[in-house]
């Protein structure tokens, strides 16, 4: 029998993968970055970004209990 607070779970665990998506996307694209120009003047702008996105997944993964995420 599923209980309230497992519902609110399942619920909040597809939010985030909807929210993990976009963060991933968003790694993947400043990763790119910091491949093709790693010398760039924007490179410390991009890894700024990169960590901002990995923090907020991290973050979001622990809200839900996905400590493997989280790791």
């Amino acid at each position: 029998m599923e209980t309230k607070e497992t519902a609110l779970l399942g619920k909040l665990r597809g939010l985030f993968a909807i929210e993990a998506e976009e963060h991933l996307h968003a790694i993947t694209k400043s990763l790119l970055a910091l491949e093709k120009q790693p010398e760039s003047a924007l490179q410390e702008g991009v890894a700024e970004t990169l960590f901002r996105e990995v923090h907020t997944l991290k973050g979001a993964a622990r809200a839900v209990n996905l400590s493997e995420v989280e790791a």
